[in-house]
C-alpha cells in the first residue's frame, strides 16, 4: 500500500508574514477609526450664565485652498488678568488633532478664556485620511490669527497633528509670543525644521512614546535652542483632548492599568475618574506654559 503524501508544512517565515499582515489589516482602520470623529457628537459649547466668564462667537471663513472651515471664538469676559479695559491677556490660537474636530478643544479653550484669554479653535477643512495638509492647517491657523488675533499678543498651540500646524504657523510668526504643542506628532521632519527656524520659546506636553504620538518622533524638535519638553507620565494621546471620544480610546489604548496589590485595586479610582483627572492636570500645565510665555 503506497502512503499518501505527508501534509505540506507552511514554513515559518511566511506563515508570519501573514499573520503580520492580517494585523496590520484589522489594527490599521482601527487606528483610523479612532482618529476620525464619528458617532454623536460632543454638545457646542455654551457658556453657563452666572457661572463661566466667557462668551462664544462662531463664524465661517474660507481657506486659500478653497475649502470653508468654521471656527469659534471664547471671549472671556472678566477672566483673571485682564486689564480694566477688558481686553484679553493674549489670543490663544489652537488646532486639533489628525481628522478630528474643534469639539475635541472644548474643555481646554473654555479654561483658557475663564483665565481670561481670548481661545480661538477651528475645524482644519483640508484634512484627509491620505494627507494631513500640514502646511495648508498652519496656513489657516495664520490667517485666523490676523483676523482674531492680537497684535504681538498671539498664542499657536495644538494637540497632535495641530501641534504640528501650531509649530508651523509660529515659524512664519515672529511676532508671536510663542507655540505650545500638546503630545506632538511630527510628519517628515516638518516639526523639527520649523522649530529650528523658530524665532519665539517652544514648550511642549507630551505623553509616553506609543503608536499614536509616533513613537514620540517629534522629540527632536525640543533639542532646538529656546524648546522645552515636559512628560506627563502615565498619559495617553486621547487624554491630551478635551473632551475626547471612545474610539479615540480604544485605537490608543487608552486604559488605566490597576495597580498589583488588593488593596491599592480597592482604593484606585475607576478607568474615567483617572482619565478626567489626567486632562485636568493636562489642562492646568498648559495654562502655566500659556501663562509664562505672556508674562515674558
Amino acid at each position: 500500500m503506497t502512503c499518501p503524501p505527508s501534509p505540506r508544512l507552511v514554513p515559518a517565515r511566511p506563515f508570519r508574514r501573514v499573520v503580520t499582515a492580517a494585523a496590520v489589516v484589522v489594527l490599521v482602520p482601527l487606528v483610523l477609526l479612532g482618529c476620525l470623529t464619528l458617532g454623536a457628537r460632543h454638545a457646542g459649547p455654551a457658556p453657563r450664565e452666572g457661572i463661566d466668564r466667557w462668551t462664544l462667537r462662531e463664524g465661517m471663513q474660507r481657506s486659500q485652498a478653497g475649502c470653508r472651515y468654521a471656527y469659534r471664538v471664547f471671549e472671556p469676559t472678566g477672566g483673571t488678568g485682564q486689564g480694566t479695559t477688558g481686553t484679553p491677556r493674549a489670543a490663544i490660537l489652537l488646532g486639533h488633532g489628525f481628522l478630528r474636530d474643534q469639539d475635541t478643544l472644548i474643555d481646554l479653550a473654555a479654561a483658557l478664556a475663564e483665565a481670561g484669554y481670548r481661545a480661538v479653535t477651528l475645524d482644519f477643512c483640508n484634512m484627509r485620511p491620505w494627507n494631513g495638509h500640514h502646511r495648508r492647517n498652519a496656513d489657516e491657523l495664520l490667517a485666523l490669527a490676523a483676523r482674531e488675533g492680537l497684535p504681538g499678543r498671539t498664542v499657536y498651540a495644538g494637540f497632535s497633528a495641530g501641534a504640528l500646524a501650531a509649530l508651523l504657523a509660529g515659524a512664519d510668526d515672529p511676532a508671536a509670543l510663542g507655540v505650545v504643542t500638546l503630545d506632538l506628532v511630527d510628519q517628515a521632519g516638518l516639526g523639527l525644521t520649523a522649530a529650528n527656524a523658530l524665532a519665539v520659546p517652544l514648550r511642549g506636553l507630551a505623553g509616553p512614546d506609543s503608536a499614536c504620538n509616533a513613537n514620540g518622533n517629534a522629540r527632536a524638535a525640543f533639542l532646538t535652542d529656546g524648546a522645552s519638553l515636559q512628560r506627563i507620565d502615565g498619559a495617553s494621546h486621547c487624554e491630551f483632548e478635551s473632551p475626547t471620544n471612545w474610539l479615540c480610546e480604544v485605537a490608543c489604548g487608552d486604559e488605566t492599568p490597576l495597580p498589583r496589590s488588593a488593596q491599592a485595586r480597592r482604593d484606585a479610582p475607576d478607568d474615567a475618574r483617572s482619565d478626567a483627572r489626567q486632562r485636568a492636570r493636562i489642562i492646568a500645565e498648559t495654562l502655566r506654559l500659556v501663562d509664562a510665555l505672556v508674562a515674558r
